[in-house]
């Protein structure tokens, strides 16, 4: 049973993914909600590809409110989560935000 639930969850990471890479964000967030409602933990790497979706297409709002969820799960986020959400910000023209996030990752000695 702990395979099959690990499949779910490797399942609804490689789909997050492709919405990331077909530019769908808000499926992409919603997958990730439906993971959450399923009983299912998201990984690291569902944030990951949540907030690039997100930042790709210039939602730096939405991938910075996916950083937070991160923290409220005490699920920390990685260097790849934090230059994800880094570029969000620079893709939204939100330079102060991403120096912040920079600091942020400086002081958790991510860098």
């Amino acid at each position: 049973q702990h395979s099959n639930l690990e499949s779910n969850v490797i399942t609804c990471s490689a789909a997050i993914s492709a919405c990331m890479k077909c530019k769908r964000w808000q499926q992409a967030v919603a997958l990730l909600a439906a993971m959450d409602d399923s009983a299912l933990l998201p990984s690291v790497a569902c944030y990951n590809s949540a907030i690039s979706a997100c930042g790709t297409c210039e939602q730096w709002q939405q991938a910075l409110g996916r950083l937070v969820v991160m923290y409220n799960a005490n699920l920390p986020p990685g260097v790849i989560t934090c230059n994800a959400a880094i570029s969000a910000c620079g893709s939204g023209e939100q330079w102060q935000r991403a120096l912040h996030l920079l600091g942020t990752m400086h002081d958790a000695s991510l860098l």
